[in-house]
This record gives structure tokens, C-alpha cells and sequence, in this order.
């Protein structure tokens, strides 16, 4: 299993990588894609997934960039009217895998529209 925290100084925000073998999956991107591309070539794997687990509107995301240059899938609450569309809705007990790893959201309601915080299990 591969695990990775990136913290953004300048809005103290962390982003993650979570990856097993040859497949990773980033939350909550920072705008600068550069930094995962860069970690997912230097490992030797590819971003498959990216999951936006709450939106905080003081810093843009770059879930969409991050996207179109990898082709991975963008996954967001489905829980609220967010007002935006781009990615696939993910609601309380939707699953996904890679590899070893399997992903289960779990919506919390909080302080921002939107808050899916997802559970990983190793299988």
C-alpha cells in the first residue's frame, strides 16, 4: 500500500495518495496538479481516481485538471445540491476498488456542502 500526505502551506489544507501496486487515487487536489503527476510517474503508477471529500470554496480544486490529464474519474457527494457539474455523485455505503483497497463512503454532514468522507479497507 502506497500513502502519501501533501500539504498546501499557503491555506494549511492537506491533499492525499493512497495507492496499491500500479494504481493511486488522489483526495482533495490542490490546484498545482503537478505535484501528484509527478509522484504517480516517480512511483511508477497511474492516477485512477479522484474524490473530492468536502468542498472548501476559499481554494480552487484541481479535481477537473487532474482529470483530463490522467482520464481518472472524479467522485463527489451526492448528497447536496452543489451546484456544479463535473465527476460522479457518490452517496452514503457506495463502494469502489483498486487493487487490494476498497473505498466506502460515508456522508457527514458538516460545516461545508458536501462532506463525503470515504472509509478504506485492505482487502
Amino acid at each position: 500500500m502506497f500513502f502519501k500526505r501533501v500539504y498546501t502551506k499557503s491555506i494549511a489544507q492537506y491533499s492525499y495518495l493512497i495507492g496499491d501496486k500500479d494504481e493511486i487515487v488522489v483526495i482533495d487536489p490542490q490546484q498545482d496538479i503537478n505535484i501528484y503527476l509527478d509522484i504517480a510517474k516517480e512511483k511508477g503508477m497511474k492516477i485512477k481516481k479522484i474524490l473530492e471529500t468536502h468542498r472548501n470554496e476559499d481554494f480552487l480544486v484541481g479535481s477537473s485538471a487532474l482529470s483530463d490529464i490522467t482520464g481518472a474519474r472524479v467522485f463527489m457527494s451526492g448528497h447536496d445540491d452543489l451546484e456544479y457539474e463535473y465527476g460522479e455523485k457518490m452517496y452514503d455505503g457506495d463502494e469502489f476498488e483498486i487493487n487490494s483497497l476498497k473505498f466506502k463512503a460515508l456522508h457527514t454532514p458538516g460545516h461545508t456542502k458536501g462532506p463525503l468522507y470515504v472509509r478504506i479497507v485492505v482487502v
